[in-house]
């Protein structure tokens, strides 16, 4: 084939080359000749939705249900229970600081020199054995049974030695007012205490009338004497 450009004349440019090639500025350029649906967003996947916390399943899960069950029950039980059981043991102890003095009351060799302390240790006997029944009442309504060895837990046998050492020299009457009246006075105490921790107005009448009762012995001329 003979070339008929001439010579020292540049070569043409190929107009099938010019038009493979697209140009940065070309407006079209770059962008998809593909018709774009209104309907792409059915086509798509949805998003995912966030996941909440899940327990486990299986017997991993059943444990962890059972446990949680477990701490609920205990946290009730002491919720309605542990009050109950707190007072209730505070209840017995003030029986058995009263049965302690009644069973000083009633020693064999308590030979009062004075009729008068014989008739005072008379009448604290019949007015603790009325508050041990009411205390025991009490126990009896909310279901809380006190055995024989609980109330015995205030015994102290020095207070019998003592007052036998006492009877030895001739000074019984002296000694016994003086114990009654330490032992009469603690005895309030303990039951201010528990009548300030107490909701219960059957206790707090029966603590009441106890505290009232034993002020008065407290109040004898017995004591101003001694």
């Amino acid at each position: 084939m003979v070339n008929d450009q001439p010579p020292g004349q540049p070569k043409p440019p190929d107009m099938g080359e010019y038009y493979k090639q697209t140009s940065s500025a070309d407006p079209l350029a770059g962008k998809s000749t593909e018709p774009t649906s209104q309907f792409d967003f059915m086509l798509k996947e949805p998003p995912k939705p966030k996941q909440g916390l899940s327990l486990p399943s299986g017997i991993a899960g059943k444990i962890l249900v059972l446990g949680v069950a477990l701490v609920v029950a205990v946290l009730l039980f002491v919720l309605f229970f542990g009050n109950k059981n707190t007072g209730s043991k505070q209840v017995i102890d003030l029986m058995a600081q009263s049965q302690e003095i009644l069973r000083i009351n009633q020693l064999e060799n308590l030979q009062f020199q004075n009729s008068d302390t014989k008739n005072l240790s008379a009448t604290t006997s019949v007015t603790l054995e009325s508050q041990q029944a009411d205390l025991a009442a009490y126990l009896k309504k909310v279901k809380v049974k006190v055995s024989s060895k609980e109330l015995v837990l205030r015994f102290n046998k020095n207070t019998d030695t003592q007052l036998q050492t006492a009877a030895q020299n001739n000074n019984l009457d002296t000694a016994y007012l003086l114990y009654l009246k330490n032992a009469l006075t603690s005895y309030q105490s303990s039951m201010k205490t528990v009548y300030d921790s107490t909701k219960s107005k059957t206790l707090r009448a029966a603590l009441q009338s106890a505290f009232t009762s034993d002020a008065t012995i407290l109040k004898s001329s017995e004591f101003t004497q001694s």
